[in-house]
């Protein structure tokens, strides 16, 4: 069982803890309501049976009736929910994704700041004019990967953009192809896992399908015509805005400070230009029945693609499944109305004796009083006992001692009481988590993450989600932080699904998975950082031991002296032919090296 809105339970806290005073407040003002109204003697002859005692306990009952009566309005008002079904609910709208390109040549500063920060900005600016439509967000380099699924969280959208950098991708480079064979994968499963066959099948009759590739158009690839036709068969429209200058401009390098180091050079040591390349955005956006737009100071790119987007149609396809879960607010509203008529039927004051009753011979009567607050409270036991499901003893016994177990930090024997209480129950999330975290503390971190995967298929949303940020966090302490990465976006995925899952689960993923980007990026800085100190280290060696071979065959520094009195004209003239010949092949060697080919002709491009 759930509550849609739990917090409101919170009200039942001052209410509890209020409980004394409230009582002992009532307590005093009835004894001297009494003492005002009449003697003690008195009041022996006006009540029935002559006890003030018996006054206390009826006013005692009433009290608790309408305390109940009030935990239970609180109750359904948080309005409780059990049982569960999924129901398809018509989508409308369009599918975006953002294609950003994070290669090094986005870095070039020929638009202010950068291409990449252009770029950024131009993506917000879309972002912040959406309303309805789910968008998600491409990066791509020498690869691609989705980081951000189909979502309408525009929040948590642009909080990953303001993260992406060059950083992001590993593979640097240019490959167009690759980011445009993500956008679409993604788009076909309608931002759901690949696993989920039927999700799949729904995206293909979902509404309209776009595609906004915001690059500086470079490519080194050239296999974008392939996935162009490939994304036309499939309805897909790509629009496209180039980001930079067509005169182009080099790649600065850059320190952590900020301090220009020189600009990025290719393999033969030439600065490497790079400039705008208008005519692969246009062709891809022309043969999908998009347009090419380049990036201007005011950006009215934006709302003229907007404009279009606006006039296409969003067909309301087949819908997509989402958790319903069974409203029963009705049963403690019912019960929270039974309390308080029985407490108002319940009279505080006892009758007046009459005169038939001073004749009566002074027979004992039953209780009646006393008997009616029992007979409600039988009622109400059997009707929680009928109503209330039983559950498992070994089930129960088996996860206290489990959890005993893990307290004492004997982690064989957490698992093996687990263990057991899974089998009775094999489909619970909660057996799942348990057997997971114990596999974990135990040192078994693949059967923890097989554990964490089954909650992480989970029919529920939110054991879904829990089972992904305990999977991520595995992930984390392996330092597979892509792992990590992909099971967060798994579990938003799963619970962008269910409009009524935890707000908070949610979150706490949206947390895990910046961090989790920002650590990868920080793991290939270090990466990069020691592959340098390396290549370093081995040039540097390489100098030592140059120098040990010298000292070794004492090669002199200086050059011996010329004598000229040793030589005859015949010497000289045969020396100075020697000397010839050895110029002409040393220019003859640097003329080939100069305009001779390499041996390799493909060269590597990581810009």
């Amino acid at each position: 069982m759930r509550f849609f809105w739990p917090n409101i339970l919170w009200l039942c806290l001052p209410v509890w803890l209020c409980l004394p005073l409230i009582w002992i407040g009532m307590e005093k003002k009835a004894e001297k309501q009494l003492t005002r109204f009449a003697s003690a003697p008195l009041l022996a002859q006006i009540l029935r049976g002559g006890s003030p005692q018996r006054l206390a306990g009826r006013r005692r009952t009433r009290f608790i009736l309408g305390l109940l009566a009030l935990f239970c309005t609180i109750v359904a008002v948080a309005r409780p929910q059990l049982g569960v079904r999924e129901e398809a609910i018509p989508t409308e709208g369009l599918d975006m994704v953002f294609l950003l390109d994070v290669s090094n040549s986005m870095l070039t500063e020929d638009i202010v700041p950068t291409r990449l920060k252009k770029a950024k900005h131009l993506i917000r600016n879309f972002i912040d004019r959406l309303s309805g439509d789910r968008a998600g967000i491409v990066a791509f380099a020498g690869s691609a990967y989705p980081a951000v699924p189909l979502t309408t969280d525009y929040e948590f959208l642009k909080q990953t953009l303001d993260v992406l950098d060059e950083t992001s991708v590993a593979n640097q480079g240019t490959d167009l192809s690759k980011g445009l064979e993500v956008a679409h994968d993604l788009l076909m499963r309608g931002g759901l896992s690949e696993d989920d066959d039927a999700s799949h099948q729904q995206s293909e009759t979902t509404g309209s399908r776009i595609v906004i590739i915001v690059s500086d158009g470079e490519s080194h690839e050239g296999e974008e015509a392939k996935l162009a036709d490939k994304l036309k068969e499939r309805g897909i429209r790509v629009f496209s805005i180039g980001v930079g200058s067509i005169k182009g401009a080099p790649i600065p390098l850059r320190d952590s400070s900020g301090y220009s180091r020189g600009f990025k050079k290719d393999s033969s040591g030439n600065i490497v230009l790079t400039k705008l390349e208008t005519a692969n955005l246009a062709a891809i956006a022309s043969k999908t029945g998009g347009k090419y737009y380049a990036a201007s100071s005011n950006e009215g790119e934006v709302e003229e693609i907007l404009g279009q987007l606006n006039s296409m149609e969003r067909t309301q396809g087949g819908g997509r499944r989402v958790i319903v879960y069974d409203e029963i607010f009705q049963y403690p509203l019912a019960l929270g109305l039974f309390f308080l008529l029985i407490m108002l039927l319940l009279r505080e004051a006892f009758p007046v004796i009459s005169d038939e009753d001073s004749e009566n011979d002074g027979a004992p009567k039953p209780n009646t009083d006393a008997a009616a607050p029992v007979a409600i409270a039988v009622l109400l036991a059997c009707g929680a006992l009928s109503d209330a499901r039983a559950s498992s003893i070994n089930e129960y016994s088996s996860t206290k001692k489990g959890v005993e177990s893990y307290e004492d930090k004997d982690f064989a024997s957490a698992i093996q009481h687990f263990g057991k209480a899974q089998a009775s129950d094999p489909e619970s999330a909660t057996h799942h988590m348990n057997l997971g975290d114990a596999f974990l503390k135990a040192g078994s971190v693949d059967s923890a993450m097989s554990e964490f995967n089954s909650v992480l298929k989970s029919k529920n949303a939110t054991d879904a989600g829990k089972g992904a940020y305990n999977l991520g966090k595995t992930f984390e302490e392996a330092k597979d932080f892509e792992k990590a990465i992909r099971s967060y976006q798994a579990g938003l995925e799963r619970l962008a699904a269910d409009p009524k899952s935890d707000a908070e689960v949610e979150a706490r993923i949206k947390r895990a998975l910046e961090q989790a980007v920002q650590k990868k990026q920080q793991q290939q800085q270090q990466q990069q950082q020691q592959q340098q100190g390396q290549n370093q280290n081995q040039g540097q060696g390489k100098d030592d031991q140059k120098d040990k071979q010298n000292q070794k065959y004492d090669i002199p520094k200086r050059k011996p002296e010329f004598k000229a009195e040793k030589l005859t004209e015949g010497d000289a003239k045969r020396l100075m032919k020697q000397l010839q010949e050895q110029e002409k092949k040393s220019q003859q060697r640097v003329m080939r090296a100069k305009t001779g080919k390499p041996k390799d002709d493909k060269i590597t491009k990581d810009w």
